[in-house]
């Protein structure tokens, strides 16, 4: 049984956003229907994301109860495999 899934990719500039490059795939999540309440077995729609000190920190809800942090240096964002690399 498959579940709802959800990607992040993120596309980086180095001329001040006038070109975009491939987006890089961040992550995914993935959830299997399995709780008492349907309320809480979907994905949220929204998240969080900013720069920081040279980091990118990303906050989204999991099945609504919890929040997921991720951060990512600036400088790691370009070595991210290509959503095309990804297998699906």
């Amino acid at each position: 049984m498959r579940g709802p899934r959800s990607e992040i990719l993120c596309a980086t500039s180095t001329d001040e956003a006038r070109t975009w490059s491939e987006p890089h795939f961040v992550l995914a999540t993935a959830l299997l229907p399995n709780m008492q309440s349907s309320a809480f077995n979907h994905q949220c729609s929204y998240l969080d994301a900013f720069f920081d000190d040279g980091a990118l920190q990303v906050f989204f809800p999991h099945r609504w109860q919890q929040v997921v942090h991720l951060t990512i240096r600036e400088s790691d964002l370009a070595g991210l495999p290509f959503r095309a690399q990804i297998a699906r």
